[in-house]
């Protein structure tokens, strides 16, 4: 697991449901955080 995951993971735990960079949107799309 890269930064890149584990801190959309962390982001996610949080409640965050901004996504910044492309990565974090495309996380996103499959992990229904909000």
């Amino acid at each position: 697991m890269d930064n890149t995951a584990l801190r959309a993971g962390l982001l996610s735990a949080n409640g965050a449901c901004s996504a910044t960079t492309e990565a974090e949107r495309r996380l996103q799309s499959w992990m229904p955080t909000c």
